[in-house]
């Protein structure tokens, strides 16, 4: 997505989270669930956002995020710190809380040898779920007025896709849009 943005003609700045990669800072697994967690890597977007603004060359009523994963959690509190961004694509970021995400997760076994049950039996399973939700995004989602691109592949393992776009589709938010991306992790 970084030679996407490129490719269009956009800036890009890319930037790892606090302590990982070539970022400064403490990478603290501790609080990894927790609404802290996504807080304080909002914080460092918006801290981002406020850098990348003040670059001459940038267009400030063009400004907009994109991310995998996580992201999707962070990215939309950032949005909210920050009225000027105008756009978000999600990739594969859930709309559905961390303990339900790691749920689903620990059911198909992720990145496991062997892999556990089918992503159809997960989405069954979910109903069951009964552990703390920890971080939950909804709130967050309820309020927010930007517009958002929420793109999913069919066979993702991490994030419980049928579920994330049921709790999109029952926030009813016209500024969201979801694709589904067939065959693709």
């Amino acid at each position: 997505y970084i030679y996407l943005g490129l490719k269009m003609g956009s800036a890009v700045l890319v930037c790892d989270k606090r302590g990982v990669g070539n970022s400064e800072g403490v990478f603290d697994p501790n609080h990894l669930k927790s609404e802290k967690h996504f807080t304080d890597l909002a914080s460092d977007l918006v801290a981002q956002l406020k850098w990348i603004k003040s670059q001459p060359e940038i267009d400030l009523t063009k400004i907009g995020m994109m991310g995998p994963s996580q992201a999707g959690w962070v990215m939309p509190i950032a949005a909210k710190m920050d009225n000027s961004v105008r756009f978000i694509v999600s990739l594969s970021g859930p709309s559905v809380s961390v303990g339900v995400e790691n749920y689903f997760s620990s059911l198909t076994r992720e990145y496991m040898s062997p892999l556990g049950i089918s992503i159809e039996e997960a989405d069954k399973e979910l109903s069951n779920f009964s552990g703390d939700p920890l971080y939950d995004p909804v709130p967050i989602l309820e309020e927010l007025q930007t517009n958002i691109l929420w793109q999913f592949g069919t066979h993702d393992r991490s994030v419980p896709v049928s579920e994330c776009i049921r709790v999109l589709e029952k926030l009813n938010k016209t500024n969201f849009d979801i694709k589904v991306v067939q065959h693709v992790g």
